[in-house]
C-alpha cells in the first residue's frame, strides 16, 4: 500500500537478531517479549517517556545455531502524535539517499548486490550492509564529535564484522559506498521504498495490501452483463421474441455427447502455426527475484543457482525490459512477465 502523506519522527534504528529452531515460526508476541527481556532498561525507560518500539523483519536465513531472522528496531522516545498521517522515521531519507548513490554505480562491478554504504548524515554514523540487493544490517551511531580516526576505525570494525558474520560472510566481497549528504526529495522518496512503503509505525504489523475492489467491481459487472447476455441468447428463439420456457436444467456436467461435439470442433480448428511456434518459443524458466539494483540489474535465483541478468539481457526466451523500484518486467513477443520484489529469506 503506497501513502502519499506521512509524518516522519525522531527515532533510533538498529539491528536486533533471534535465533530459534528450524520447525518454529516466531510471532510478533513472543518476538517483543524476547527484545523486552534483553533490554529491560529500554523497556523501562519507554515505560516513563510513553514511548515505543518497533520490530521490523529484514531477513532470514539457516545457520548451525537455528533459524536466524534480523529485524530493524525502531524505538521513539515519544509518545504516538495526534497526526492521522502514517508515521516513519526521519531515516527513511538515508535509505532512499543510499539508494541514489547506488543506483549512480550503474551494472559496474560484479559483486551480486553486495553494498557497505556508509557516511555522516545529521550528526549520526550511519552503516548500511545490502546483500543480495537487500537491506540486511543497520547502524547508527552519534558522530558529533567523529574525527577521522574514528570514522576509520569504524569502518575497519565493520569490514572485519562482514567477514565473520554467518549471513554476510557468504558473499565474495563488498562494494563500499560513502552517502555524502541528503537531498529534499529523500525523505519523499524514502517513503516511497519498497521496504518503507508498507510500514507505519502506528502499527505492529506491515500494513496489508489495499485491495482493488474498483477493478474487482467492475470485471465482477462485465461478467454479470456478459453471462446475462448469453443467458438471454440461450432463452430466445432467433428471429422471435418468444421466451422458450421448456429450456432443460443447467448441469454441474455436460453430458457426454456435448463433450464429443466440443472435442470435435476444437479438433477442427487446430492452433494456427505462427501461434504455435510463438507459444513454443516464449518458455520463462522457474526463478526467485532476490532483488534489484539501480534500475538496471536483477538478482534472480534459478533452481537454486543464483543468477544476474542486466536491462536487455535475457531469461530463457523472455528479455528484460524494465528494472523498477520493486519489480522488474520481462517480455517475450506479445508476452508480458511482472514480477515483484518480496521479503525473500536466505
Amino acid at each position: 500500500m503506497t501513502f502519499s502523506r506521512f509524518y516522519p519522527i525522531d527515532a533510533r534504528l538498529f539491528t536486533w537478531e533471534w535465533t530459534s529452531s528450524f520447525d518454529v515460526a516466531p510471532n510478533m508476541k513472543e518476538l517483543r517479549a524476547s527484545f523486552e527481556k534483553e533490554f529491560p532498561k529500554l523497556r523501562m525507560r519507554l515505560e516513563q517517556v510513553g514511548g515505543f518500539f518497533r520490530l521490523l523483519h529484514m531477513v532470514s536465513f539457516n545457520s548451525t545455531e537455528g533459524r536466524r531472522s534480523r529485524y530493524l528496531v525502531v524505538v521513539a522516545e515519544q509518545s504516538l502524535p495526534n497526526a492521522r498521517k502514517r508515521l516513519l522515521p526521519r531515516q527513511v531519507a538515508v535509505l532512499s539517499a543510499a539508494d541514489r548513490f547506488l543506483r549512480r554505480l550503474g551494472p559496474a562491478g560484479d559483486n551480486s548486490g553486495n553494498f557497505l554504504c556508509h557516511g555522516i548524515v545529521g550528526g549520526r554514523f550511519y552503516a548500511l550492509v545490502f546483500f543480495e540487493g537487500r537491506l540486511c544490517h543497520w547502524s547508527e551511531l552519534c558522530a558529533e564529535s567523529f574525527s577521522q580516526e574514528r570514522i576509520e576505525s569504524e569502518l575497519v570494525r565493520f569490514r572485519r564484522f562482514l567477514k565473520k558474520d554467518p549471513l554476510f560472510s557468504r558473499g565474495d566481497s563488498f562494494e563500499e559506498v560513502c552517502i555524502d549528504g541528503l537531498l529534499p526529495c529523500d525523505m519523499k522518496r524514502g517513503s516511497r521504498d519498497p521496504f518503507w512503503k508498507r510500514i507505519d509505525l502506528r502499527r505492529e504489523h506491515m500494513v496489508p495490501k489495499r485491495k482493488r475492489s474498483h477493478v474487482l467491481a467492475v470485471v465482477s459487472l462485465l461478467f454479470a452483463v456478459a453471462c446475462w447476455k448469453l443467458l438471454l441468447s440461450n432463452l430466445v428463439e432467433p428471429g422471435t421474441a418468444r421466451v422458450a420456457f421448456d429450456v432443460s436444467a443447467v448441469e454441474l456436467e455436460a453430458p457426454p455427447a456435448w463433450q464429443e461435439s466440443v472435442e470435435d470442433t476444437f479438433a477442427a480448428k487446430p492452433i494456427p502455426q505462427n501461434i504455435a511456434v510463438e507459444l513454443r518459443r516464449c518458455v520463462l524458466p522457474n526463478f526467485q527475484l532476490k532483488g534489484v539494483i539501480a534500475a538496471r540489474l536483477m538478482m534472480a535465483e534459478v533452481e537454486g543457482v543464483p543468477l544476474t541478468v542486466l536491462l536487455g539481457d535475457s531469461l530463457g526466451n523472455f528479455k528484460l525490459l524494465s528494472v523498477r523500484r520493486d519489480g522488474v518486467d520481462l517480455v517475450c513477443g506479445d508476452s508480458l512477465v511482472r514480477r515483484e520484489v518480496v521479503h525473500a529469506t536466505f
